[in-house]
């Protein structure tokens, strides 16, 4: 598996964040990339990653398999918009403080508020959740059932579920 990585630039949180990820990815052997542009950045940890794992960003999708996405709202809907186009699944890590993943162009408010009606609002009330046992997940909760809101549509495509588990990913909800 190749993991694109593409932090928000302007989050200095993605920075720390980005290296755990590239500590992860080589821990288990896998390859990742990252877009050019982030050597432009002056926060140390961006210039520490080897020009080998640098992609011009108009050759970084046919490098990639799956693409890690580190920002606010905006930053998720842009890329998984470029990513959905290239045929690329999208996880996007939400570094904001909404919260809340809609996108509405306003050329299609009126076709928007017609099909509102048919699950196209945001998630309310709560969700049960079954965190397994000796997880950091466990630890922060420090019990096996949780009922929380989540504010958004995007979920993860369990189509991968199995490959991140041979490499190491732990689902502990």
């Amino acid at each position: 598996m190749r993991i694109g990585i593409f932090p928000n630039l302007v989050k200095r949180e993605s920075a720390a964040i980005v290296q755990q990820m590239i500590k992860i990815c080589e821990k288990h052997g896998i390859e990742y990339y990252l877009p050019a542009y982030v050597s432009e950045s002056r926060q140390p940890a961006y210039q520490r990653i080897g020009a080998e794992h640098l992609r011009p960003r108009m050759t970084i999708y046919s490098t990639i398999d799956v693409a890690m996405v580190l920002g606010g709202d905006g930053t998720i809907l842009k890329m998984a918009k470029q990513f959905a186009e290239a045929d690329i699944p999208v996880c996007g890590i939400n570094l904001g403080s909404l919260g809340f993943l809609y996108e509405v162009e306003t050329k299609n408010l009126e076709k928007r508020d017609a099909e509102s009606d048919k699950g196209g609002t945001m998630r309310l009330g709560a969700y049960p959740c079954k965190i397994i046992p000796d997880t950091r997940a466990f630890e922060a909760y420090g019990k096996e059932l949780v009922e929380e809101r989540h504010r958004h549509r995007y979920e993860f495509n369990n189509a991968f579920k199995d490959l991140l588990e041979e490499k190491g990913m732990v689902f502990s909800g």
